[in-house]
Parts: C-alpha cells; sequence; structure tokens
C-alpha cells in the first residue's frame, strides 16, 4: 500500500507489516546471545595487551548491547581511530558508529521489520524533510498489519498544500518502505532557536498495564526533530515489541505515550523497564546535550 497523504488535514496514513514471522518456513533460527559487561570486558582484555579500564568495557557494552557482531565491529573501529581503551577513550565510544555496524543495523531493522523500527524510520523520513509532527497513532489492525497516521505540518506551521512537496513526501515514505535497508536511521535537522530556549525536562515512567499484559510508557520530553526516531531505535535495541502508540506535541512539549511487550508477548520485567529507562533517557539527554 502506497502511503496517502490528505493536504486539507496534514495526515499521512500508510500500512506495513507489524509482525515478525508473517512466514511460515522449515528454519531454523540462531540467535547468538548477548554478552554481559563481564563477558565484554573479558573479551576486549584479549584484543589488548593490557587489563582495559572497567569504564572503558562498560561503555562498549552499553553501546552495543552486548551484541558479539557489534562489538566486533565496534572494537575494529576503535582501533581504526585510535581511540586508548581508558577511562578517558571511554568518553568517545558513544561518538563512533562504524559504517560496518551502520549497515549492518539497517539491514537487521529491514528484516525485521519492527514497528520500533518502522517508528523509527518513518519519523526519521518526516523529519528530515522538515516536517512537524504534531500527532501520531500507530495501531495493530489485524493480518501482520499496522495503521499508522501521522498529522504533520510544515516547519513554520502552515498545512501542506503544494502538488509537489506532497509527492515529495509520499516518494520518500514509499522509499522507506520498499528499501527500508537505504531509510535514513538519523536526523542531521537541528531544533530552532526557540525549541532550544524552552527546557522540558525529560520524564520517563513505565508502568505495567495488567488488563491488557503490556507495559505502558510515558514519556514527556521537549519536541524536536530526531525525538521518535530516537525512541524507535532505542525500543529496537533493547529489543522491545511496540504495539501501538500516541504521540502528541504541545507547543515545545512532547508527550508520547508507549505500549509495549517483550518478544514473549509479556510486559516488562522490573529490570527490562529500569534498563530502557536509562538508555532512553541518555539517548535523549545525549541529543540535547
Amino acid at each position: 500500500m502506497r502511503p496517502r497523504v490528505e493536504p486539507e488535514r496534514g495526515l499521512l496514513f500508510f500500512s506495513q507489516p507489524a509482525g515478525r514471522d508473517q512466514l511460515t518456513l522449515d528454519v531454523e533460527l540462531l540467535t547468538l546471545a548477548h554478552l554481559d559487561e563481564s563477558a565484554v570486558a573479558e573479551l576486549l582484555d584479549k584484543t589488548e595487551a593490557h587489563a582495559v579500564d572497567v569504564a572503558f568495557s562498560r561503555a562498549c557494552h552499553h553501546a552495543t548491547g552486548g551484541n558479539p557482531f557489534l562489538l566486533a565491529e565496534l572494537v575494529v573501529a576503535l582501533h581504526e581511530q585510535q581511540v586508548p581503551f581508558t577511562a578517558a577513550g571511554a568518553k568517545q565510544v558513544a561518538e563512533i558508529t562504524p559504517p560496518q555496524v551502520a549497515r549492518a543495523t539497517r539491514a537487521r531493522l529491514a528484516r525485521l521489520d519492527l514497528p520500533a523500527a518502522a517508528l523509527a524510520r518513518a519519523t526519521a523520513v518526516l523529519d528530515q524533510l522538515g516536517l512537524n509532527i504534531l500527532d501520531a497513532r500507530i495501531t495493530p489492525v489485524g493480518n501482520g498489519f499496522s495503521l499508522d497516521s501521522y498529522h504533520v505540518l510544515e516547519d513554520d506551521g502552515s498545512a501542506i498544500t503544494d502538488r509537489e512537496r506532497l509527492m515529495e513526501i509520499e516518494q520518500a515514505l514509499w522509499g522507506s518502505l520498499q528499501r527500508p535497508e537505504e531509510a535514513p536511521l538519523a536526523v542531521s535537522r537541528r531544533a530552532t532557536r526557540q525549541m532550544r530556549v524552552f527546557k522540558t525536562p525529560t520524564q520517563i515512567a513505565i508502568s505495567v498495564d495488567e488488563r491488557n499484559r503490556r507495559s505502558v510508557l510515558e514519556l514527556t520530553a521537549a519536541d524536536r526533530p530526531g525525538l521518535l526516531c530516537d525512541v524507535g531505535k532505542v525500543l529496537w535495541e533493547e529489543r522491545v515489541d511496540l504495539h501501538a502508540a500516541k504521540i502528541s506535541t504541545l507547543g515545545e512539549r512532547a508527550e508520547d505515550v508507549f505500549y509495549l511487550t517483550d518478544r514473549e508477548m509479556r510486559p516488562l520485567n522490573e529490570a527490562a523497564a529500569e534498563r530502557l529507562r536509562v538508555h532512553l533517557s541518555e539517548a535523549l539527554d545525549r541529543r540535547l546535550a
């Protein structure tokens, strides 16, 4: 289904697969176990002639989530850029994104086609086009699809009426659906001066909806380009499934609600919820720094 634009309402609609396992095949899926901090430290020690600083190994674990493949690619990039495996070098770990890691991440997102990944891709496209996302709804509609609607305006607050502009938006969204491995996963557009003036502290609350057997993530933060893209990436990196979302922008303040489960369709346990809260807070605050 092609993205559909309703210019008089500033709405964009498109549907896409929401599930991971749309085909039943006679295959065996092998998943690499994620490494804990001590295992990451042990592997890093083996690559160096001396013991690696604890702060550095902890930064590498945080940057890769303990994924063995991403860790290996990160080590290669660190050596290429001559980053010391010390406490001082730990500060540079988060700034390094090896091209191989970026390509592998995009490819994996494309294969999984998770709603969280789709949120990251779609909102990155809209943000890069200079659009303001005022409201959004991500709703599963069955048969492995979700209906995603975004209420958007131009950066100056005007409605989108120009036919060529509408076509540009449609083509960009359609391209992100057809070639997700090429879709951007970062937003380079900077926040406006007005956005930077208003300092809305980031607030994150995660609770359990026992009735619907899911977790509810409530986020209040300063609105800025790339906010939803960053949220989608963090959800994917934490291996959290996004089932629905309600996104609202009130002036320079974003108030968003996300309905989540783990990969086993269960509410997040306390450890996973706290890990998600910390990761999301760090990711959002890092972009504001």
